[in-house]
């Protein structure tokens, strides 16, 4: 279609409405729930006066040891190993303790709770503020105001902040496995040989010296500079130090250190002191505009301000696990293999795709990726099947590397039962650019294993002729398809939905145990991960100084409605319809069967039926948009806070959002992630 770029601008309301402003309470309560505190309810509570654990302490508060008993089971792990310096570890409920008044007062009201399960030990008040202030990065968003009113979650909240008070200051950190020097926006870690850290947060990551292993992904001194992600509802990953040869340490790897912000006299001495079998890495926190962008629309708090690194990781938390059956899909692993990976929701399909193209791009320079899972896919966004070509790591979940395919199939419905059959024609289309590229290929699937799930399973099969077929089960059996996945099972059940495939099958059937288990760090619904791949996709149009996809400076495309063709269900439809949604920007791939391609995804900013125009957010360029000449509405919507939260500049009504007196409790809640399964 052709299309004209212009800046933003303000879509007038066709009823004006006189509406009184509403002030504001600037000073609204803050919400925080205790342990013991039900998460449904709401409670205010009285910050007592007192230094707060938050903010630097510049001396010291008590000069001697004070005795408290404390409940082994609620209050130790926050106090215990705080008289011996090298076993200093901090564990436990932190976030309540807001000052050192309210940890002597929760404390001393611990002993009257249990008589027969109470532990005293001696603590020096010293060791324990000095050893909370340097074991954090720094954080620069301390000073700045608190935030809004949190909604509780009816679930138990379980994020990872209020395990693990993180205080400002301290320069230097030494436990056991690692050492830690800050240094601006980071920190420099030594590694001890063999020694293994888990952290949790978004991190760039440089090698200086020697070699780790990240996510299966080997990382040394010639390597680039890294981007690992560690959210809430993702497993915490661990950095391993892999240096096995024995190097002369250079004088540049000073100049890096010192570049990175590091005082010359210690990088000197930290260059004298490493040994063979060390490694020293740069992490450097990561703020962009992708970053903000995610945590002002989406409803949960998913970023963390702070990124937590430790040497251990409780058994109550989900980490990252290696299962030895891996080997044996990358030691067979060649040009010509085609790896199918088959399981339920949830046994961890995704991470073993990451994982293995993390490992197998260090033999090859290119893999594809057949992404047949259009509700939750690895490089798109939902609502399509697509052909990736990766090159670099995947340390991460699927909305922090989104990337543009090869081609792109539009698939009208993520819930693929509804017409089994015009998602196996999309499949068969997509594979005609396989066969071109002839690389090296991974195939992703869905995890559907109930009702039709391993008849649609064995067509696939049947028309991709994978090399390799690996089914991944798991100890929940609903999880698990009822048959295994042999050459006999597909050939069995392909015949009820494709009776007239008679491909012949020839592939490695491999079955391996699933790794995944039922703790979770605050696992995320699979609807809010569709929304985070959507707001992922449009952040790439955001200029940095914009907030919103309604300011001026964001651009838009605006087009005569007789150049495209709106269609919702396989026909066309009002244009109004499709005013405000998500829309797939395609052209014709297949007209018998209604295939078409997807070039990339639009939001309609607006419609106006006496121009006959309509304008649209898209983050392509012109070359691309003018290959787009249907767009589609699909089962893919919005996510609501980019209806809710808008510019606070515009002014009037604006179409399907309140604004004016109800614009306060038009605001879309924010969330702690909540504890419920993926479905």
């Amino acid at each position: 279609m052709k299309v004209t770029k212009s800046k933003n601008v303000n879509i007038p309301s066709t009823k004006e409405v006189d509406v009184k402003k509403v002030s504001k309470n600037k000073s609204k309560p803050k919400f925080r729930g205790t342990p013991d505190m039900n998460p449904s309810v709401k409670a205010i509570k009285k910050k007592k006066r007192g230094l707060k654990l938050s903010q630097t302490i510049n001396k010291p508060l008590l000069n001697k040891s004070i005795e408290i008993n404390c409940t082994a089971t609620k209050y130790t792990k926050f106090i215990k190993n705080f008289l011996e310096p090298n076993d200093v570890k901090m564990v436990g409920d932190y976030n309540e303790i807001e000052c050192l008044d309210d940890f002597l007062d929760e404390a001393e009201c611990s002993m009257n709770e249990s008589k027969n399960d109470v532990a005293s030990k001696p603590i020096n008040i010293n060791k324990c503020i000095n050893f909370l202030e340097e074991n954090s990065f720094d954080n620069d968003d301390d000073d700045e105001e608190e935030e809004d009113e949190n909604v509780i979650d009816n679930d138990d909240d379980k994020s990872f902040d209020e395990q693990e008070i993180v205080i400002k200051g301290g320069n230097r950190t030494i436990t056991g496995n690692y050492e830690t020097w800050a240094i601006t926006n980071g920190r420099v870690i030594r590694l001890d040989m063999s020694s293994i850290i888990y952290f949790h947060g978004l991190m760039e990551i440089e090698v200086v010296y020697g070699a780790i292993e990240i996510f299966c992904k080997r990382l040394d001194k010639l390597s680039p500079a890294t981007k690992a992600f560690s959210p809430r509802g993702s497993c915490f990953l661990d950095i391993s130090n892999r240096n096995e040869n024995d190097e002369i340490v250079h004088r540049d790897f000073v100049n890096k250190l010192i570049k990175a912000g590091l005082e010359r006299s210690t990088a000197d001495r930290l260059r004298s002191t490493l040994k063979q079998g060390m490694a020293l890495i740069i992490c450097k926190k990561i703020k962009n505009k992708w970053v903000s962008f995610l945590n002002d629309y989406n409803e949960h708090y998913v970023f963390p301000k702070e990124v937590s690194i430790r040497d251990y990781v409780d058994n109550e938390w989900n980490y990252f696990k290696i299962n030895d059956d891996w080997k044996l899909i990358t030691e067979s692993f060649n040009e010509n293999s085609k790896v199918m990976l088959c399981g339920g929701k949830g046994v961890g399909k995704s991470t073993i795709l990451r994982v293995l193209i993390n490992k197998l791009l260090a033999e090859h320079q290119k893999i594809l990726v057949l992404d047949l899972d259009p509700g939750q896919p690895e490089f798109t966004v939902p609502g399509c099947v697509s052909a990736t070509i990766v090159q670099t790591p995947l340390i991460g979940p699927n909305y922090t590397h989104l990337q543009k395919p090869e081609r792109c199939i539009f698939v009208p419905y993520i819930d693929i039962g509804i017409n089994s059959i015009a998602f196996l024609k999309c499949v068969q289309e997509l594979l005609k650019v396989s066969a071109d590229l002839k690389l090296p290929t991974f195939i992703n699937l869905m995890g559907m294993t109930d009702g039709l799930g391993i008849n649609l399973l064995s067509s696939i099969i049947a028309e991709v002729q994978p090399t390799q077929v690996v089914q991944i089960y798991s100890d929940h059996r609903p999880k698990n398809f009822k048959e295994d996945l042999t050459i006999d099972c597909v050939k069995r059940n392909r015949i009820l939905l494709t009776p007239e495939n008679s491909n012949e099958l020839s592939f490695n059937y491999l079955k391996i145990k699933s790794v995944c288990t039922d703790l979770n760090n605050g696992d995320l619904m699979p609807r809010n991960i569709r929304e985070l791949c959507i707001l992922s996709y449009f952040s790439q149009m955001m200029p940095n100084h914009c907030n919103h996809l309604t300011e001026r400076d964001v651009k838009i495309y605006r087009s005569d409605l007789s150049e495209v063709k709106i269609i919702h269900d396989g026909k066309e439809c009002n244009p109004m319809t499709v005013n405000a949604t998500l829309v797939g920007l395609c052209s014709v791939a297949n007209e018998e069967h209604k295939i078409y391609n997807c070039h990339g995804w639009g939001i309609v900013r607006g419609i106006s039926k006496e121009l006959n125009i309509i304008t649209l957010l898209a983050p392509l360029d012109e070359t691309e948009m003018e290959a787009v000449d249907h767009l589609i509405l699909g089962s893919v919507v919005l996510p609501p806070a980019l209806y809710l939260k808008q510019d606070n500049r515009i002014e009037g009504l604006i179409p399907y959002v309140y604004k004016g007196a109800l614009s306060i409790i038009s605001k879309p809640p924010k969330r702690h992630i909540g504890t419920k399964k993926s479905d």
